[in-house]
This record gives structure tokens, sequence and C-alpha cells, in this order.
């Protein structure tokens, strides 16, 4: 299962790259890496498509990630997680 995080990690590291967080410039992959270590370390998670899932919250929305990316690196179990996750920006923020 460590072989799915490291392709994970990678694939959300180059959906991501070139982004930078809003509030201190730092790379988008930061987030993502904060994300997961608390998922570890807080939630005690150890799931690996869970996790999987927490380096991949934000790709559908926020990158050109597709769908079928997500299954041919991760698999449809992650992709139904990363699915979950992501914002259905067609239906009101109070939604």
């Amino acid at each position: 299962m460590e072989q799915l995080e490291s392709r994970t990690k990678a694939l959300a590291i180059k959906c991501h790259v070139g982004q930078t967080r809003k509030a201190n410039g730092l790379p988008y992959s930061e987030h993502l890496a904060e994300v997961v270590d608390l998922l570890r370390n807080v939630a005690y998670v150890s799931d690996a498509k869970v996790l999987a899932a927490g380096w991949l919250h934000d790709a559908l929305e926020d990158t050109k990630c597709s769908k079928s990316d997500i299954v041919d690196c991760c698999g449809e179990d992650v992709l139904k997680l990363v699915v979950d996750l992501t914002d259905d920006r067609t239906k009101p923020l109070s939604e």
C-alpha cells in the first residue's frame, strides 16, 4: 500500500504544479502534505485509500486532473472518495 501513496503523492504534486497557497505563497503541495499528516497523526488514519484521497482531495476541482487520471493511478475506490470530497460547483454554496 506504500506504493499507492507514493504514486498518489506524485500525481497530486504533478496536478498542482505551479500552484501556491493564497495565505502564504507556499507551494500548494505543502497543503496536501499537511492534510495527509493530519489524517495520519491526528485522526490516526492508516487506510492507504483514504490517505490517497487526502493527497487528491482538491485535484478534480482545482486542476486539470481527470477522473481517468485518478483511476489509472489509484483505482476506482480512491476516485469515489475523491469525488465525495469534491465540491459540486453546479450547486449553491449553501448546499
